[in-house]
This record gives C-alpha cells, structure tokens and sequence, in this order.
C-alpha cells in the first residue's frame, strides 16, 4: 500500500508535464510505453489513447494527465515526426 501511494503523489506531481515516452505496445484503443525514468519491469508505464501514425518504438510527447494507480495516464501531444 506505501509502494502504490509513494507512485501515485509522484504521478501526482507529473500532472500537466509533457514527457517524452518511447512506445512499447499499440493496441486499437491504447497505447503504452515509458519514458526516461521508468525502468523495465520494475515501474509503471504510461497509457495513452491510441492515435492514428504512432508505432512500437515511436517516441512520441505525452501530457501527464495523472497516476493510475502504478502507473501514468496521460494523451498524446507530439506524434512521431511532427515538430513544435
């Protein structure tokens, strides 16, 4: 219960960050992936609605929406190859 409440004040904090998340999984609905400080099967991921264009291992810009329990929710700001 402490491990989940310490990652939700972190995704707390997170809230309204865009991150850079190199995608691992596309489905229809979701994709998921991590970003920097995410290790490998050790935390949480970052979800985000599917957008049409983005692949597995697009690094794609996110906007943290907040925690979900262990993991980050958040929508794609920045698909692959768009620039600011």
């Amino acid at each position: 219960e402490l491990t989940e409440s310490l990652a939700v004040t972190r995704g707390t904090r997170l809230a309204g960050r865009q991150l850079t998340v190199l995608v691992d999984e596309v489905g229809e609905r979701r994709i998921t992936g991590r970003h920097a400080g995410q290790a490998w099967e050790l935390d949480g991921v970052v979800s985000a609605p599917a957008t049409t264009g983005v692949n597995r291992g697009d690094m794609v810009e996110v906007e943290i929406a907040g925690p979900l329990g262990f993991d980050l929710e958040g929508a794609i700001r920045r698909p692959p190859g768009e620039t600011a």
